[in-house]
């Protein structure tokens, strides 16, 4: 179908509680550069050229990656239960590998934007330890029993209870200290995926500080 087409009868896809139709441009990423994805990588959303810039100048390092997302939002509902995400195609330039690789030897902490991040980048990790440029294609699956090697940092939004993308998040956090911050995310109303709120994890967490909520395996802290 050619692309004017689907940006002439197409709707993006949403949440429920937003109202009617936003336009497009709010479902775009101000970095992405390469058409081919699904859904809108929300981590990346609240993100602006002003804000890129000036994580820039105090000496945040960024590198880019290409993963073409598919639907999630049914199916997390999948029959195949061990493995339930979509093939996805993904690139890790050389750049990229090597950018990563050089901050980590300096002992720099690698943040991912987003869950879709560590699906590219784990599968793109060689025997020793170090991601590596590499191509093709990715059903990977994480959750709390795989052993994450490609980062040490997330920064994403929520994402429902049910989702594949808190399992992820197992990965990070003990499950009970990761439900019991869910629960305080509902009681306070928060907001779940592109319209949401964003957090930051880390591990090993930093030292405990009275805007944490501490999580055990890492902590999250709101950054509305």
């Amino acid at each position: 179908m050619p692309r004017a087409v689907i940006y002439r009868v197409g709707t993006p896809i949403r949440y429920s509680y937003v109202a009617g139709a936003p336009p497009l441009g709010l479902y775009q990423t101000v970095y992405a550069a390469e058409p081919g994805s699904v859904e809108i990588v929300s981590a990346g959303r609240p993100f602006t050229w002003e804000l890129l810039l000036k994580l820039q100048r105090q000496g945040i390092g960024l590198a880019s990656l290409l993963l073409h997302t598919g639907l999630s939002s049914t199916r997390d509902e999948a029959i195949d239960a061990t493995n339930p995400n979509y093939a996805e195609e993904r690139n890790i330039p050389a750049a990229t590998a090597q950018a990563i690789n050089d901050w980590s030897a300096r002992r720099g902490r690698v943040v991912a934007l987003g869950t879709t991040v560590f699906r590219a980048l784990e599968p793109a990790v060689a025997p020793d330890e170090t991601p590596a440029a590499s191509q093709g294609w990715t059903n990977l699956h994480i959750s709390g029993s795989h052993q994450l090697r490609a980062g040490d940092a997330l920064l994403k939004g929520l994402h429902e209870a049910e989702s594949s993308h808190l399992d992820l998040l197992s990965a990070f956090v003990e499950p009970e200290r990761l439900r019991a911050a869910y629960m305080e995310a509902i009681e306070r109303r928060y907001l779940w995926h592109e319209f949401g709120d964003m957090n930051l994890i880390i591990w090993p967490p930093p030292a405990t500080s009275p805007n944490s909520i501490g999580f055990g395996a890492g902590w999250v802290r709101g950054v509305r």
